[in-house]
This record gives structure tokens, sequence and C-alpha cells, in this order.
């Protein structure tokens, strides 16, 4: 990677494991455990075999647990609710777990359940205990790539202005369909039900969800459109994009390139690190995907390889709450709302009845209505 710059040479992904291979040995490949060959370590550091074993023995993860932390086991499990475990008072990041349990408790009717499905229902976090030891024993050599989701959000408190918030960050292995990758991709747009202006009739039942209504969307990777064709009801909703790349270069040929995504692996893809590439879905819903990484698999990744893409990390989102009572979660949106000096606006279903409809359910003033289905249940 360039020193100046933060974005990398272009990487060929499928090439990525051969040229490692010149450079690896067999052994060094594997992903079993194995001892450590102190007249190789010693030889790299140019440093006699006394000195790294020594290294070796001051180093150990054994010699780096706090003696605190020796006495409390199984964490997670630990019931916060009487206080901080016991051997634990020196921890700093047990007394703020314990403050922020407390907090949680107290407002603990405003707390949302955690969404970590992916679209097609499978589980993004991994749990260990669930694979077997036969699918753990997986000894060939693998690529992964780090990669960042980032969402466009629309500022409501600046008109006008849209925001760029990142949402996860998964580990995908190279050989990976990018329909794959597609499916891990939760966004709340896809999850709203659809509807046009409902205030007439807030209570009209509502079955379809954007991802089966308009289920065409596609990636930007190195001018390259990637259209996913699978739903019957899908089309490449890239073209007015590649018409308009076209116009805006008279008379040079546009360079894009179009290929369905099924079928297509990361080993197809030819990437940069640190470049923003494109997901487009739901019309005009944009994510910004990042390669943070490209390596190898080591001992410390997850060897059930039908885990991947595998979640690795998700940002917690603040609920937008209620402009009104601002206590409850948002569940309405409306648009060019006589009540309110904002637009557009974001109410709790109680504040919204309350406000927008008398006693026998009859609109009052004028406004539009939209359901509105908060980001923060996704994180």
């Amino acid at each position: 990677m360039d020193g100046n710059s933060k974005v990398s040479e272009l990487i060929d992904v499928g090439s990525f494991l051969s040229k490692w291979k010149e450079v690896l040995d067999e052994d060094d490949l594997g992903l079993e455990e194995k001892e450590l060959d102190h007249s190789k370590v010693a030889k790299a550091l140019k440093q006699s075999e006394e000195v790294v074993a020594e290294l070796e023995e001051g180093c150990h993860e054994e010699t780096l647990v706090c003696p605190a932390a020796v006495k409390i086991e199984d964490m997670e499990d630990f019931d916060f609710s009487s206080g901080p475990p016991e051997g634990g008072e020196q921890l700093e990041t047990l007394k703020i777990r314990y403050e922020a349990h407390s907090q949680n408790a107290q407002n603990k009717f405003l707390r949302l359940p955690r969404y970590s499905r992916t679209s097609n229902g499978k589980d993004l976090f991994y749990d260990e205990g669930e694979v077997s030891e036969t699918e753990c024993l997986r000894k060939e050599p693998k690529v992964l790539l780090h990669v960042s989701v980032y969402r466009n959000y629309f500022d409501y408190k600046v008109e006008g202005h849209w925001d760029v918030h990142k949402e996860r960050e998964l580990l995908v292995l190279a050989e990976n369909k990018l329909t794959e990758f597609k499916d891990s991709i939760i966004c709340p747009s896809d999850m709203a039900l659809v509807s046009s202006d409902i205030s007439e009739n807030p209570d009209v039942e509502l079955k379809e969800r954007g991802k089966d209504a308009f289920p065409s969307n596609y990636f930007y990777i190195e001018d390259v459109f990637y259209p996913d064709l699978r739903h019957p009801l899908s089309r490449d909703i890239s073209i007015p994009v590649q018409e308009w790349m076209k116009s805006k270069r008279p008379g040079v040929q546009s360079t894009c390139k179009v290929q369905v995504m099924e079928g297509v692996t990361f080993n197809d893809l030819k990437i940069r690190l640190g470049t923003r590439y494109l997901y487009v879905h739901q019309g005009n819903c944009e994510h910004h995907i990042i390669f943070n990484d490209i390596r190898l698999m080591t001992g410390n990744d997850c060897k059930d390889l039908s885990m991947y893409p595998l979640l690795k990390n998700q940002v917690g989102r603040k609920r937008l709450l209620c402009m009104v009572c601002r206590i409850l979660c948002s569940k309405w949106m409306t648009r060019n709302d006589s009540f309110s000096p904002m637009d557009p606006t974001f109410f709790c279903d109680s504040c919204f009845r309350m406000l927008h409809y008398d006693k026998d359910g009859n609109k009052l003033g004028s406004f539009e209505a939209y359901p509105y289905v908060d980001a923060a249940v996704f994180s």
C-alpha cells in the first residue's frame, strides 16, 4: 500500500493464495497448531535460541492475565444485579459493565430485541459450541476478506443533509459468492412494509415488505456492475446509471462492464483496499462497501466454512425517539404535516394518533403518513 495513500494497488483476489504459496512452506499454510520452531524464529530475529525461549516464556498468555481476573469465570452469564463479582473490584471494565447493567435495568421497558439474522434467516453470530469437531478440522489454506458495510442516513435535523455511518463488519471467504454476501446485508428498507400514504386509514393491513416488492439490486466494483437477477421480478436497475455515465463522457466509450451477480465469487474480483464500492437496492438505498483487509485464515478464525460470511462487529445505533414524548420509539413518519414545523417528523403510535385523529379516528389537518422501521432494531 502506498505510504501517501489509504488505498492499495489493485489486488487480484483469485491469485492472492497462489502468491503466498510461492513464499510460504506447506507447513506454514496449515491451520493446525504446532510447536514453535525456535531455530526459525531465532534466525528471523537474528537472536539466539535462548533469547527466543525467554521471550516465549515472558509473553505467554498466562503471564498476561490480571490476578483478579483469574477468580472470575463465565462473565457472559454473570448476574450483575447483585453488584460486581467478587474479586473484580480492581477491574475497571467490570465496574463499567455493572453501571451499564444498572442503567439498562432502570430503562428495560425501552430496550429493543437484538436482530442477528440475515435476510435469508441465517444466524450472523458465531457460536463455537455449535460446530462439530470434524467441521473445525479444516487444514487447507483459505483466504479471508475483512469487509465494512456503510449506509447513507438522512439527517432530519439538517434539511437536505445525508450522513454515512458504519453498520457492520464481516469476514467473507474468497470463495463466497457475491449473492451470499448480499444476503448477509441487513437494511431497514428491506424489512419495511410497502405502502403509499395511509393517513386516511392508518389501520390498513400491510403484508408486503420492501425486499419482496422491489428485489432488484446491484454491486458496483471496479467499473463492473453486478446485478442480482435471481428473483423473477428482478431487473437490472443499473442500466439508467450506465446511460447517465455515458452521457457524462460523450465520445468516449464507457469502460463499465456488466456481469450477473449469481455465480460470481470474490475470487473473481479485482479490488483495492480502502476504496469505497457501492451496493444499491430499493431503487435508491445506497450502501458503501469497503475492503479493509485480505489475508490467510489463521488458527484463531472460525473453521466452519458454512458460517461465512461471518459477522465480526456490529455498530449499535441510538433509537429514533418520538419527537413528541421523547420516550418511545418512532413507528410513524409524516410528511407535509400541518401539525409539525419539521419535515419529516417521527412519532410513536400513541402520539401519532392523539395528535392527528379525533376520538372517532377521523383525520385532522393535512399530512401524509408512512410506517417507519427504526434502524436501531437491527443493531
